[in-house]
């Protein structure tokens, strides 16, 4: 998937209804605010670049961006959806 110029790596899921669920809402914050895109996928390359070896000693990518769409709620950078 493009956006913009970039590319984005997707997953692709079969009978995962929370996942899907999930997916969306980050996509929903994603399109509601750039800024927490822009700040996701910052932290994203920022931690894979730790050590992009060991994936069990850091958090995942779905794991950044709950805790900074929390950070982001809390602060009132974004509104509460749910």
């Amino acid at each position: 998937m493009t956006f913009g110029n970039r590319l984005i790596k997707v997953d692709l899921l079969v009978n995962k209804y929370l996942e899907v669920l999930n997916s969306q809402l980050i996509g929903t914050y994603c399109k509601l605010d750039r800024r927490y895109m822009e700040a996701a996928l910052c932290l994203k390359r920022i931690f894979k670049s730790m050590d992009p070896d060991d994936k069990n000693n850091r958090l995942n990518s779905f794991s950044v961006y709950l805790l900074l769409l929390a950070f982001m709620i809390n602060d009132n950078y974004l509104p509460h959806l749910l």
